[in-house]
């Protein structure tokens, strides 16, 4: 999915269970109400579990349901874009509309997600 328009937020959640940490980016497909969901998860609980090639950040979209094995590479936020790059696709999201204080969640999220540099993680903010 590489794409020039920016495809708009309109909220973020993120879990941060014992075993899981998860940031969730609802991406709005139309005027209707229709959304998406763009899903990073780490378990790092069970990585020492599974070889080192299965470690990381997995990424899923319902738009794209068939994906496996999708990776986080990069992830940088500036102003009010996010731009991912992952081992499949590449995703522009606009996150203007985002509440600031869920965008905050979600960098402490994404800090934790990065605690062994498996992906370069940048935030201009």
């Amino acid at each position: 999915m590489s794409q020039t328009a920016a495809e708009p937020v309109g909220f973020i959640t993120v879990e941060t269970g014992s075993r899981d940490l998860i940031v969730s980016f609802v991406v709005e497909l139309d005027d209707e109400g229709a959304v998406a969901s763009l899903i990073l998860m780490r378990t790092p609980f069970y990585e020492p579990l599974r070889p080192p090639e299965d470690w990381g950040v997995r990424v899923s979209h319902e738009l794209y349901p068939g994906t496996e094995d999708e990776r986080l590479r990069r992830l940088h936020l500036s102003n009010n874009l996010v731009e991912m790059t992952t081992t499949v696709r590449r995703y522009l999201l606009d996150v203007a509309r985002v509440d600031p204080d869920e965008l905050r969640d979600a960098r402490k999220v994404l800090r934790r997600m990065n605690f062994d540099h498996a992906f370069e993680l940048d935030f201009d903010v």
